[in-house]
């Protein structure tokens, strides 16, 4: 048994060593492909219309940080998720599908625009409010 994640799991051989189909792969890489523009859209809102000194409500080298850290993550985020939807895109435009190559912008989906920005990052205390516990970014994880 493997201790990678379902979606890795999935995009590889499984360990029956059957892969997955090509059918399953071409909307399971539409689907992402739909969910990062939804979400391309959410951040790029955000960032364009919040500035730090907007969100920093305290006078605090602590909400300072936090919330530096957080514009910062989802600058990456927005990156790791544009590049992610043109590859998307470009499989998807092709006469044949290339289900290996699909299979790869899925598991960098999955492990760069995904996986970094689901992990806990914050604690929260009822003194300090929230605060950066890693100060580990995306790119440096992947």
């Amino acid at each position: 048994m493997t201790n990678q994640p379902y979606l890795s799991c999935a995009l590889r051989k499984s360990e029956r060593g059957t892969i997955m189909p090509a059918t399953k792969v071409k909307g399971l890489a539409e689907t992402s492909r739909e969910k990062l523009k939804a979400a391309i859209e959410e951040v790029e809102r955000f960032l364009n219309n919040h500035a730090l000194p907007e969100l920093v409500q305290e006078d605090n080298e602590e909400s300072r940080a936090f919330y530096s850290g957080m514009l910062s993550d989802l600058r990456h985020l927005l990156v790791f998720s544009e590049v992610a939807y043109e590859k998307l895109g470009a499989v998807l435009r092709r006469p044949n599908f290339d289900t290996d190559l699909a299979e790869r912008i899925l598991y960098e989906v999955y492990h760069h625009a995904s996986t970094p920005f689901s992990i806990l990052k914050m604690n929260v205390t009822p003194k300090t409010g929230a605060t950066r516990t890693q100060a580990r970014t995306p790119s440096a994880s992947g």
